[in-house]
């Protein structure tokens, strides 16, 4: 049996404070020297939990180095500006949706970060939206003609996307893809 080493007992450790209040639970934070926790700061960026665990470090007190403090004090404030972008571009997208009836779904990430105790710090990447199958095909025309947007299906069979604005878009008409189609149908 593998056991984690203390830089990631760490990062799990602080993710879970970020996210749920919960102590830390490594017993040794004081062992948590400035690399570990620079190291943590490696692993969360590619997990896309940059900004939690950076919360996490500073509201339980850990130090970091100057310039790692710095560095993330951008990055923090990159992800709540993207953030913002995000919303914007949602509500944008929903209004139009709602003046033309068409009805939809938002799932994945943005509706994710809505259980977060603060939603900015949630990481987002792209917007994904589900339209019912009957109502597709008018929600991509709309789209396209109300923003001039260009629909790339790629080789998804589940959903097409856009940029606007530069945030990407991916509208979905199913969510699961089975590979017998009568289970397709449900």
């Amino acid at each position: 049996m593998t056991t984690m080493t203390l830089t990631y007992r760490l990062f799990f450790g602080l993710l879970k404070n970020a996210l749920f209040g919960t102590e830390i639970g490594v017993s040794d934070t004081e062992s948590c020297n400035t690399e570990t926790l620079v190291d943590v700061l490696r692993i969360a960026k590619k997990q896309t939990v940059f900004a939690l665990v950076f919360d996490a470090i500073d509201k339980n007190h850990l130090q970091l180095p100057q310039q790692a403090v710095l560095q993330s004090v951008v990055m923090v404030e990159q992800i709540r500006k993207h953030h913002i972008l995000l919303n914007g571009e949602l509500k944008a997208l929903a209004e139009l949706l709602d003046t033309h009836n068409i009805p939809y779904v938002v799932v994945k990430g943005q509706v994710v970060g809505t259980c977060y105790s603060q939603p900015h710090l949630r990481q987002g990447g792209d917007i994904d939206i589900f339209i019912p199958p009957t109502h597709f095909e008018e929600a991509i025309t709309t789209i396209h003609q109300a923003w001039n947007a260009e629909m790339d299906d790629g080789d998804s069979d589940k959903h097409i996307h856009f940029l606007h604005n530069h945030v990407s878009f991916e509208i979905h008409h199913s969510l699961t893809h089975f590979y017998n189609k009568k289970q397709d149908a449900y």
